[in-house]
């Protein structure tokens, strides 16, 4: 491997150990900003010479390509980052996504931008397809959300249908977790103190606030989602879908207090599609 992936390697390597040291200590924040880091870094780096490293591979295994794409993402995902090979070791990080992988594939990615009059508004903005005909597994992992310094983290918690939440209480007070709307069955998981884990599996399509009845101030939301096809958007308005399988969607945002038009996109995999809002 040349000087460059290797640095690259060493530096994807230590996000992904710190990032994983976070989770286990619930560090909420921590983790979402490592995983924003590494996103980057997948794209802006990593991409531009993973699939040459995988047909490289495939030449000196015969092993099928979408094989080793698939064994190199699970080595990233369990931070195992060294793929063995007759004649030595490749150290490797896999991007989830590549443009190449995708196109063999058969899927595709959405881009996109979204114009605020003031940046602040895009905080905590969601863009999401609304429907994919496919059947998802329910994820067999937990997702979290904590009460920490008064407020519930994260703020906005996007997840796919039957996915259960992990709700912590990490302050020294009493807090208390309830939702007063539909989607999440009007659920009231009772008060609690420091320490204790109440989990809660949403199983309706749509919006739940999530308050605490013992400080008013409280407010989270879970978005409840059909698919797995959604991304936050950056600090300057950036977003991108990856992994999505060809045809025609329909794209729409979430922002907490304003609002933009759906928009129709045709996915394709030989071509990246781009798709703006403007929130009003």
């Amino acid at each position: 491997l040349s000087d460059h992936i290797g640095t690259e390697l060493a530096f994807m390597a230590t996000l992904c150990k710190e990032e994983h040291k976070a989770w286990k200590e619930k560090n909420v924040n921590l983790v979402r900003s490592l995983g924003e880091i590494e996103e980057r870094f997948l794209k802006e780096h990593i991409a531009c010479w993973l699939p040459k490293l995988c047909n490289t591979i495939c030449e000196k295994t015969k092993v099928n390509f979408y094989i080793c794409m698939a064994e190199i993402t699970l080595d990233f995902v369990q931070s195992d980052i060294t793929y063995n090979l007759r004649k030595g070791d490749f150290s490797v990080i896999a991007s989830l996504t590549t443009h190449t992988f995708a196109k063999e594939k058969g899927l595709g990615t959405i881009n996109g931008m979204v114009k605020a009059k003031k940046a602040k508004c895009l905080r905590d903005t969601l863009v999401y397809i609304e429907n994919v005909t496919n059947t998802f597994e329910q994820p067999q992992e937990h997702a979290v959300m904590d009460q920490k310094n008064m407020a519930f983290i994260p703020h906005i918690l996007p997840l796919l249908m039957g996915t259960t939440v992990d709700f912590l209480n990490s302050d020294m007070v009493q807090h208390n977790v309830y939702s007063p709307d539909a989607v999440a069955d009007n659920v009231n998981l009772g008060t609690w103190l420091k320490g204790e884990v109440r989990p809660f599996t949403f199983n309706k399509l749509g919006v739940a606030s999530m308050r605490c009845n013992v400080h008013v101030d409280m407010l989270a939301y879970v978005l409840v989602l059909q698919n797995p096809y959604f991304a936050r958007v950056n600090n300057d308005g950036s977003f991108s879908i990856t992994n999505i399988p060809e045809g025609t969607y329909t794209v729409k945002l979430w922002n907490e207090r304003y609002k933009a038009e759906d928009r129709q996109v045709e996915v394709k995999a030989n071509a990246p599609a781009t798709v703006a809002f403007e929130l009003k």
